[in-house]
């Protein structure tokens, strides 16, 4: 594989992260807007429905943005259920 080959997946890689942070955000601001908590498989299945027609995303990729979302104080869990979120911002 030549070097080209590997920067070419790894940018690709972060646009990716990047559509998944952004797409992440906005299902929950829509969710939650009608209603303060949503349910983590609700939030995982809104993304992969929205991306489905352009590629399957990885699901420990889209967990790992959603913990992403929560370290930077944009959701947070329940405390009585931790599958499910509260959207903060």
């Amino acid at each position: 594989m030549c070097i080209a080959n590997k920067a070419g997946r790894v940018c690709v890689i972060i646009a990716v992260s990047y559509l998944l942070l952004r797409l992440l955000a906005c299902c929950c601001a829509a969710r939650c807007f009608l209603a303060q908590i949503l349910q983590h498989q609700q939030l995982v299945m809104e993304v992969v429905q929205q991306l489905s027609r352009s590629f399957r995303p990885d699901f420990k990729l889209i967990k790992k943005r959603i913990e992403d979302l929560i370290q930077r104080e944009y959701l947070e869990r329940d405390s009585e259920n931790p599958q499910m979120f509260k959207y903060l911002a």
